[in-house]
């Protein structure tokens, strides 16, 4: 009996320190969501879910870089740095940009992505526009441009162990050989740029203005917004949602380029010290209505029973906006209230911003902007078009842990185990989907968006998009009675507002195959953050509910727990055999 209790132990402790060696390393990007380096053309193609290996652009494009790094090891990633290159090109036909993302105690990950031009022209780095991502509920942070394309990289200091962030950098293609930007016109000339406040609130815009001479008009570029050929002197009011650099460009009517300048515009930090006396915003996805039209979904938290709540959407091509939808009011129910609103005279293929808005005695309050596309048009635009029929299946959202999409074609879930998040936790979602119905449906695609107080580790399937916040998964046809599930593992941010309604989104976009009319099921689940962890949390001390643990310390808890087993079987087998 002793003989078999030392070879439990020896075996325990060979399996212990044989997976803590093999994994005490700190790794980039092992079986990751998504390549090291991708690219996309933010002028043809703007929008979630186009970051490729390659692409094609035109003189004139802006073109993005993409770094995307995701520590997969068990061990921090000692003073990590990002890097890519070139940073200018001369005259080419082809570029393939090259980098990735390095540590001090664990291997590199490298990539590389290109573009592939209709004419022979130059490539060069947009001043100021690299912005480093360290999570999905951070705001853009500044990087070091020199580092970045030189030889050392980009440092940004440690990486814990199921960390991930990206660096997203643009560039412009310029004009062909025969036309080319440089020499610049040295006649065109920026006199002025400025931001009327270049401090503001979250939430509130500011002014830029600019005055020029011997120019014809100028492009403004940004990380969250651009805007094209406005006129040789002028204002535009920007909106960011982050700490933002604009960069003004100054053309001829040649297009070649003058004069640069920049201004930046930071956001104040605001300390929330309880959210439940003030209203909660939260913006959900849009439902595309074809190409012409988009519905759009938030969540109203009024956080007061004695008066009136309005609630609205602010919507536009840029994060500025311009435009807002009607006033509605919320019910005095204490609860959430699911609200929406339809909005049309929308530009196919055209990529728009929106966010919800709250607004009692209490305060006004601003859910986060989120993003959508309208589908490309595939008529002929002389022709008239009469927009596609889609139909948009209603959610009853119950001030619950999960609110369920109506009896459709397609049943939607998002379902935990856990009636409120602990900050600092881990937490669990598993979104199920079934066909219900008695045809297939086709072109389906998922999409499950988390809320700002978690930050995703991994998932079952999918593509995850940091930025965005969104699992993507194409599920094709779905045949009648089929189902799946995707369980997303997420951790809860220790900067996540008690008391703030936490909202997990599932999507999915299908084709009903006998119609062809485009439909679209939505389901919530909704979670309020708390100082205190439910009792299930416990269960999750060794990541996940799995056995074995993530960390060094949790592997020597297991160690003791089996040591302690261990001499706990001697006492019994002692006993027995004074007996």
């Amino acid at each position: 009996m002793k003989k078999i209790i030392i070879s439990m132990f020896a075996f325990a402790l060979l399996v212990t320190f044989g997976t803590t060696v093999a994994h005490a390393q700190s790794r980039f990007n092992d079986s990751a969501p998504m390549p090291t380096i991708t690219i996309a053309n933010d002028t043809t193609n703007s929008g979630s879910g186009c970051w490729k290996q390659s692409i094609s652009a035109k003189p004139g494009d802006v073109i993005a870089v993409h770094i995307y790094y995701e520590n997969t090891g068990s061990e921090v990633a000692r003073e990590t740095t990002l890097s890519i290159n070139p940073q200018n090109s001369g005259t080419v036909s082809s570029l393939t940009y090259s980098g990735g993302v390095a540590s001090i105690s664990g291997p590199r990950a490298t990539g590389s992505a290109s573009v592939s031009l209709s004419q022979s022209a130059t490539i060069s780095y947009v001043s100021g526009s690299a912005a480093w991502y360290p999570g999905p509920t951070s705001g853009p942070r500044s990087v070091n441009e020199g580092g970045l394309f030189g030889s050392s990289g980009f440092n940004i200091g440690d990486v814990m162990p199921g960390e991930q962030g990206v660096l997203v950098a643009n560039f412009r293609v310029g004009n062909s050989s025969s036309n080319n930007d440089t020499p610049y016109d040295s006649n065109c000339r920026i006199s002025r740029f400025t931001a009327d406040d270049t401090s503001i609130n979250n939430g509130n815009s500011t002014r830029l203005r600019w005055d020029t001479t011997g120019c014809d008009y100028v492009d403004i570029d940004s990380n969250d917004e651009d805007f094209r050929d406005r006129s040789a002197d002028g204002t535009v009011s920007v909106s960011p949602r982050y700490d933002t650099t604009y960069t003004l460009r100054a053309y001829n009517s040649n297009r070649k380029l003058g004069d640069t300048d920049t201004v930046r515009v930071n956001i104040r930090n605001t300390v929330v010290i309880d959210s439940t006396t003030t209203p909660q915003a939260i913006t959900t996805v849009a439902s595309i209505l074809g190409g012409y039209s988009a519905q759009l979904n938030g969540i109203a938290r009024p956080n007061t029973t004695s008066s009136t709540t309005g609630a609205w959407f602010e919507w536009g091509v840029s994060s500025s906006f311009g435009s807002r939808t009607n006033s509605q009011v919320i019910p005095l129910n204490g609860g959430t209230t699911y609200y929406n609103a339809v909005v049309s005279g929308l530009t196919p293929g055209t990529v728009y911003y929106y966010r919800a808005v709250v607004q009692n005695v209490n305060g006004t309050a601003y859910g986060d902007i989120v993003r959508f596309q309208t589908t490309r048009a595939t008529i002929n635009p002389v022709t008239p078009v009469t927009p596609p029929t889609v139909i948009v299946k209603t959610v009853t959202v119950h001030d619950t842990v999960t609110a369920n999409s109506a009896p459709s074609l397609l049943e939607l879930k998002v379902d935990t185990m856990y009636d409120r998040m602990c900050i600092g936790g881990m937490i669990d979602y598993t979104v199920t989907y079934r066909n219900i119905s008695s045809q297939t449906l086709t072109d389906s695609v998922l999409q499950i968006t988390n809320p700002k107080e978690v930050t995703y580790i991994s998932s079952s399937l999918g593509h995850y998009e940091v930025v965005d916040r969104t699992l993507t998964l194409d599920l094709g046809s779905i045949a009648p009675g089929e189902s799946g599930t995707v369980i997303v593992h997420a951790r809860v941010n220790s900067d996540a507002i008690r008391g703030n309604l936490a909202v997990t989104t599932a999507s999915v976009v299908y084709t009903n195959s006998l119609t062809r009319a485009q439909e679209d099921a939505i389901a919530y689940s909704l979670i309020t953050v708390s100082d205190s962890c439910p009792n299930l949390l416990g269960a999750n001390t060794f990541g996940f509910g799995s056995f074995l643990p993530d960390t060094l310390l949790e592997w020597l808890l297991l160690i003791l727990v089996i040591f302690a087993l261990i001499l706990l079987a001697r006492q019994v087998y002692k006993k027995k055999e004074d007996k």
